[in-house]
């Protein structure tokens, strides 16, 4: 099995929704709200340390060797090989 892992790099206030078939393992907004499947963006203040970084969201789906699936747009992708397999 092989473990799939998309970032996802998002500009301004807007909402994220994981492509199906995609799980979102991790969020970062720019403070501590809680995240779904759809992510709204908040921003932390400007002396927050986190401010500095930019938001992300972090999917990653299972698959077996030789299936194929559609990667979601504008994501970098890094592929492991999954432990236990």
């Amino acid at each position: 099995m092989l473990q799939l892992i998309a970032v996802c790099y998002l500009t301004g206030q807007m909402l994220f929704t994981a492509p199906e078939g995609w799980r979102m393992t991790e969020a970062y907004a720019g403070g501590s709200r809680e995240w779904s499947q759809t992510l709204t963006l908040v921003y932390c203040p400007p002396d927050c340390e986190e401010a500095r970084r930019r938001a992300f969201v972090k999917l990653e789906r299972t698959i077996a060797v030789g299936e194929t699936v559609e990667a979601p747009q504008g994501c970098k992708l890094t592929i492991e090989v999954k432990k236990g397999s």
